[in-house]
């Protein structure tokens, strides 16, 4: 129920949230149409502003050369060949009408007066020709045309007229030049964005110094020879702009976007382009949102005065019964906690009950084999010594047959003796001034070399070892590990270490079973390693209790690990064991080691 709710109450938060990106959304798209509106309006107007004040500033001028062309002193001048009354009058002419130059060329296009005859870098003598201006002034039209000045390097604006005679044949050609950079200048300081590009798209003023001279698309071959010829921009390399143009009046020029407006000029089929930046439009936007948000905020903060009014006056009325219930909590609480010790107890007293179930039965189990074979070892025994009589005689051979088999009836006997600890209390007793732990009371511990034990256990199952074909690896130190203990019981132990390894590998290609010995802060180690498929996790905290097995049904009983943890343990030390990383099992029996004086 709790989950649920608070499911809801994310996704409450989750829809609200997203409610209020819509509206902050809606709001921004809204405010930047508007603006974008407002803007585009601007700009249009402040593009036909600047065009019309650009018109003007050309038709200014254009009367001053249809003046000139028929002005009589020049006309006269130009006739009787007088070039310094042209060059005064001239001079007077630019002086008065505040134009850069005004000058007279022959019909072969060179200069014979101008305004700037006293100039070291005069007009006179110079031969313009080439000029598309003084080419259609030759044909007796008007010529216009913009270009960077041969002589001055300046940049101007070129008007010509025809000069005729009496019988309206071309004498010569009046021109004047103005230089429109002062005016495009006063348009760069008030910080607008503005360049003008001609028929064939070649930027010819601009605010911008970087954008003038640059062509806003390819120009084409005939464009290029024509602009060669009329040398209009002399070496200038003409490179294309970086400009792309977007839609709703959009361009990117480098790497800024602006809003655009074009406006055509009448003159020269020039366009007018003026830029706005998009900033301003995204700041107010943005304003606009936040505005938005402000509001959104004060409301939220409202509703949550309110609520939090509204919950604190249902807290205090459930306050009372609150503290009621945490009473009644904390006391279903100490009741669980009381059942949950009594089940803990409960548990353990059960698990130690079936430990002592099982240890009785073992204690009844190891009693009974020990009944039973008592009277058979001793049988044995009997026969053995009737054999070795001295009227029986016996070669060699069989007398070593004879004595391994008597030690080996001894051990059997010793080992029925010992199963007698399961079914009785362990005692202590002295030998020689040490403590010593005792089967039975009837067996004292003496001092054990430890590599004994080991080289014991490899004579009685080396044909267990021979028989499967086991590589056998022992590795023993070069001095004595001497332990206080009962060297019988401790092979016993290896013995079944060793079985259950080989056991454990029966189905193995190439088995190895290693056993090391060694000492290691005053405590001796005895390791068996094999390769078999290890420890199962199901029984590896239970390995070493009574009935424990992962044999087969009649395979074993699961005592011999029960028995060698509990002759370990009568040792003083542990037995323990895992699974090797490297695939297999390891027991590792633990035993310190006797120190003299020992008590």
């Amino acid at each position: 129920m709790f989950r649920l709710f608070k499911q809801s109450k994310n996704i409450i938060r989750l829809t609200t949230l997203l409610i209020a990106v819509i509206i902050l959304m809606s709001v921004y798209g809204g405010a930047r149409q508007v603006y974008w509106g407002n803007e585009f309006d601007r700009i249009s107007d402040r593009a036909a502003l600047y065009n019309s004040t650009l018109v003007s500033a050309l038709k200014h001028y254009q009367y001053l050369p249809f003046i000139l062309a028929r002005d009589p002193i020049v006309f006269s001048g130009l006739k009787i060949g007088e070039t310094q009354i042209l060059n005064q009058r001239l001079e007077i002419f630019a002086k008065q009408a505040q134009v850069n130059h005004l000058y007279i060329m022959d019909t072969k296009g060179k200069v014979i007066a101008a305004s700037n005859w006293r100039a070291e870098q005069t007009f006179i003598g110079k031969t313009y020709a080439f000029r598309p201006y003084f080419q259609t002034a030759l044909t007796g039209r008007r010529g216009e045309f913009f270009a960077i000045g041969a002589t001055t390097l300046v940049p101007g604006y070129f008007v010509a007229e025809p000069i005729f005679d009496r019988d309206d044949e071309v004498i010569g050609v009046a021109t004047m030049k103005v230089d429109l950079g002062p005016l495009i200048q006063s348009w760069a300081d008030g910080g607008e964005k503005i360049f003008v590009s001609n028929s064939d798209g070649i930027v010819v003023l601009s605010t911008d110094p970087v954008w003038k001279y640059r062509s806003l698309q390819p120009l084409s071959t005939e464009a290029l020879t024509n602009i060669e010829q009329g040398r209009q921009f002399l070496n200038k390399p003409l490179s294309a702009l970086n400009i792309e143009f977007l839609p709703d009046n959009e361009l990117r020029l480098g790497a800024v976007n602006y809003l655009y407006q074009v406006s055509s000029f009448p003159i020269l089929n020039w366009n007018l382009h003026y830029l706005a930046a998009k900033d301003v439009i995204i700041q107010r936007s943005q304003h606009a949102v936040l505005i938005a948000s402000i509001i959104m905020s004060i409301l939220l903060a409202g509703y949550l005065l309110i609520r939090s009014a509204r919950i604190k006056r249902a807290l205090c009325a459930s306050e009372e019964d609150s503290r009621s219930l945490r009473k009644l909590n904390e006391e279903l609480e100490r009741e669980i906690d009381e059942r949950r010790r009594a089940e803990l107890r409960l548990a353990l007293t059960q698990k130690e009950l079936k430990q002592a179930s099982k240890l009785a039965a073992l204690g009844q189990l190891a009693a009974s084999v020990s009944h039973e074979l008592g009277q058979p070892i001793s049988a044995m025994q009997n026969y053995l010594a009737f054999a070795d009589l001295p009227d029986n005689k016996m070669d060699g051979e069989t007398i070593d047959v004879m004595l391994h088999l008597n030690r080996l009836v001894a051990r059997m006997g010793k080992i029925t003796k010992q199963l007698k600890f399961f079914a009785s209390p362990q005692t202590i007793s002295t030998d020689a001034g040490v403590s010593s732990a005792t089967v039975s009371g009837t067996e004292v511990f003496h001092d054990v070399d430890l590599r004994d034990v080991i080289e014991g256990v490899r004579e009685i199952m080396g044909g267990n070892i021979q028989l499967t074909q086991t590589n056998l690896k022992i590795e023993l130190p070069k001095f004595a590990v001497i332990i206080r203990g009962d060297r019988l019981r401790l092979e016993q132990v290896l013995i079944n270490l060793v079985r259950n390894s080989l056991d454990a590998m029966k189905d193995n290609d190439g088995q190895l079973l290693e056993v090391n010995l060694f000492v290691k802060h005053g405590t001796s180690y005895i390791n068996v390693l094999d390769r078999g498929p290890g420890l199962p996790k199901e029984i590896s905290e239970q390995l070493f209790e009574p009935f424990v097995t992962t044999k087969s049904s009649g395979e074993g009983m699961g005592l011999g690990l029960a028995i060698s943890a509990s002759i370990v343990e009568d040792h003083g030390g542990e037995l323990k064991a895992r699974t090797r990383n490297t695939g297999g099992a390891e027991f590792s029996m633990a035993i310190p080691l006797f120190q003299t004086g020992d008590t």
